[in-house]
């Protein structure tokens, strides 16, 4: 359900940026933080070109 979510931050605002891109690589400025209904109980999730990372 990533389609029902909203965009928080994308790229340099995202506070764990440089975890994300250390971990799983990647431009920084393509990563995006996003929310949603089905994320708000669970924890956040992280995208880069359509891959999803859930924490």
């Amino acid at each position: 359900m990533v389609a029902q979510s909203r965009v928080i931050a994308k790229g340099n605002p995202i506070r764990d940026l440089k975890r994300l891109v250390e971990t799983y690589g990647g431009n920084p400025s393509r990563w995006t933080k996003k929310s949603g209904p089905q994320f708000e109980i669970g924890g956040l999730v992280f995208e880069y070109l359509g891959m999803n990372i859930r924490m």
